[in-house]
């Protein structure tokens, strides 16, 4: 997990020259106050976050809580990302978190949400944000196991104006992030000389010394 402080360049991590990389990548907008704070990588391998296992699920706690089992990784934005293995002829309920934005990716199988959504593999669903309370959602497998992550979190509630790599509350903000990459200045000061050590990625290549 890269938490992009201000100025970072940076190659996307983790990667192998050993074996394919095959994975999700999730961007998560950080409020105005902690844009331009210092950069941050934490990196766990699968075996070294908490999970859990009982009859008819297996969960990886990716970040957040989950019955009680924290996840070591950290950020600057309250979330949670669960990693969810419904087997055939199962139900999940998990907790909805009041004012908290939330959404699933199947990624094997599929499901029905609250007995009346199917989502089939490859598919995706967003909820809508309770204003009023806690609540929770109900999953439900048929004849055949489901994998899908489940992630939520507390919304920034600011203006999004993106370009390019760059996400920031205003036109003039983005205008000074460029400004800043091309004069390579405010934490940008290496850009031009950094190169990217796996640019050239690719599998069982490694690069000749």
């Amino acid at each position: 997990m890269k938490i992009l402080g201000k100025g970072i360049v940076h190659a996307e991590m983790p990667g192998s020259f050993m074996e394919p990389t095959i994975g999700f990548q999730l961007w998560l907008n950080l409020k105005l106050s902690d844009k331009y704070g210092d950069a941050n990588y934490q990196e766990y391998k699968a075996e070294n976050l908490p999970s859990l296992e009982k009859p008819g699920l297996k969960a990886k706690i990716v970040v957040g809580n989950y019955e009680k089992i924290v996840s070591p990784i950290k950020g600057k934005t309250e979330f949670e990302f669960f990693d969810f293995q419904l087997a055939a002829n199962s139900m999940l309920t998990v907790p909805a978190k009041r004012n908290w934005s939330s959404f699933i990716i199947v990624y094997k199988g599929g499901m029905t949400i609250d007995e009346s959504q199917m989502v089939e593999e490859k598919n995706g669903v967003f909820f809508e944000i309770n204003e009023e309370n806690d609540s929770e959602v109900n999953f439900k497998t048929n004849g055949t196991e489901c994998g899908f992550l489940y992630v939520s979190g507390e919304p920034c509630k600011e203006p999004i104006f993106q370009y390019g790599p760059f996400v920031l509350t205003s036109k003039e903000e983005l205008a000074k992030a460029f400004d800043d990459y091309q004069g390579a200045k405010n934490g940008f000061e290496g850009a031009r000389e950094w190169s990217s050590k796996i640019k050239d990625l690719k599998y069982a290549k490694p690069p000749k010394n």
